[in-house]
């Protein structure tokens, strides 16, 4: 299992912003042919630009901090975030990619001004040997889990959030608890999340089966 003092880290002019206003043009030009999807994966297929938008030193210390020589990228999710759109609930993402040891993380880059206010993500300040925590079915659309309150009271961990500006990230390990008070703001944010994975990284069977027992029980709550 990784061992971090902490699930989170800034990473500040990460990328050239002129190389973020050209790919953003090529993103609004996506969401306008999708009528503005709020989430969508797999986008290094659809736009395959967002490849090349993360630098070799990024890279670099993405390997270090994942301790490994090879690092594979999994996946780019495009986030929309509405005016006022709602929060996200408190989770991990290891609780949906069932992850052996959380061997892997996720780096953020918004294309506008982004912060608490507008959906920026609050980290618990908790290691990666925290493990995954238990979750429970949600009501919320792309989020099917989340961890109640009663768990996050129990936790004596400090909250973290970040002020982003175009060309700036920031990265959680698989196993950071997070959430957002969601948009609040009345213009949209718009950012991209790439999960990386050290090579050698296998699923769990055993949170695999906690997964999709979790799932088929939000998708009867969303039936109802």
């Amino acid at each position: 299992m990784l061992k971090s003092a902490i699930t989170h880290g800034f990473f500040p002019n990460a990328v050239a912003s002129d190389h973020v206003e050209e790919l953003r043009l090529k993103i609004n030009d996506y969401l306008a042919s999708q009528c503005f999807p709020e989430y969508s994966d797999g986008l290094d297929k659809k736009v395959p630009a967002v490849i090349d938008l993360i630098p070799e030193y990024v890279r670099i210390q993405i390997r270090k901090i994942l301790r490994s020589e090879s690092i594979t990228l999994e996946n780019v999710e495009l986030h929309y975030l509405p005016p006022f759109s709602t929060p996200i609930p408190p989770h991990q993402d290891n609780f949906y990619h069932c992850i052996e040891g959380g061997e892997g993380l996720k780096l953020l880059i918004p294309f506008t001004e982004f912060s608490p206010n507008n959906g920026g993500l609050f980290f618990l300040d908790c290691p990666s040997e925290i493990g995954v925590l238990q979750h429970s079915p949600s009501r919320v659309k792309n989020f099917s889990c989340y961890i109640v309150p009663e768990i996050l009271q129990g936790l004596n961990y400090q909250l973290t959030a970040y002020n982003y500006s175009p060309g700036d990230a920031s990265y959680h390990l698989l196993n950071s608890i997070h959430f957002s008070n969601g948009n609040r703001s009345n213009r949209a944010a718009l950012f991209l999340v790439y999960r990386y994975h050290a090579k050698w990284v296998s699923q769990s069977p055993t949170l695999l089966k906690h997964y999709q027992s979790n799932f088929k029980a939000h998708i009867e709550q969303l039936k109802g």
